[in-house]
């Protein structure tokens, strides 16, 4: 409910969604230090912090043309899912790494570890999304941006 209608406000789609990708990489590179009492705290203020995935689902909207758009948003789902995919095995393979205890568990350092790695991957596409360019600032021009086809 928040993070809707940061775009109208900022004036920007990329703002609200470089400020959630910061705050949830830096949200999981301390949950890398957190002993397990801090947990509870740590799970709802990760909520909130990356929940700015429907503006960035909007800023990819208004990166294409009406009759681009299905194409354009489902490129964009294609990453997102491929990212997670191999965000998702990069970590099983670092975790698999480490020794399982007697309980079948991975070592503490070994979660620290993977969660730092996903802070690492965040930063990383944020990064790459900074090069993105921002429509809602083209908006006073009267035109609707488009990308060569």
């Amino acid at each position: 409910m928040l993070w809707g209608p940061l775009d109208r406000l900022t004036g920007s789609h990329k703002l609200p969604v470089l400020v959630g990708a910061v705050a949830t990489a830096a949200a999981l590179g301390y949950l890398a230090t957190l002993t397990p009492f801090m947990l509870v705290a740590w799970f709802a203020a990760f909520g909130f912090l990356s929940a700015y995935g429907p503006v960035l689902v909007a800023h990819g909207k208004a990166l294409f043309s009406a009759h681009q758009v299905g194409r354009g948003l489902t490129v964009l789902n294609m990453g997102t899912m491929g990212g997670t995919f191999l965000a998702q095995t990069i970590s099983g393979f670092v975790i698999g790494m480490f020794p399982t205890g007697p309980d079948g568990a991975y070592e503490l350092v070994a979660y620290r570890l993977v969660f730092g790695l996903q802070a690492g991957f965040i930063l990383l596409t944020t990064l790459v999304y900074l090069g993105s360019r921002d429509p809602v600032g083209d908006r006073g021009t009267g035109t609707k941006p488009t990308l060569p086809a």
